[in-house]
């Protein structure tokens, strides 16, 4: 099965609509200079990160395999 991220490469309604929502969290973000909710507030005691995919959600960095692919590997 492939990777969550990569059922969105190429064009139709659901990459448009990732794309929207990308748009629209930057955009805010530039106007504001503050990170729009969901967006998590950084904590080096507990990072999480902005998770962007069919639905926007937070995660803490300890538990993304990607995240533990990398230090592993670094």
């Amino acid at each position: 099965d492939l990777p969550s991220t990569a059922k969105f490469v190429g064009a139709g309604p659901e990459a448009e609509s990732l794309s929207r929502r990308i748009m629209a969290l930057w955009g805010a973000f530039a106007r504001h200079g503050e990170p729009p909710a969901p967006w998590p507030v950084f904590d080096a005691a507990d990072p999480h990160q902005l998770h962007l995919d069919r639905e926007i959600t937070e995660r803490r960095l300890a538990d993304d395999a990607t995240v533990a692919f990398w230090n592993a590997l670094l």
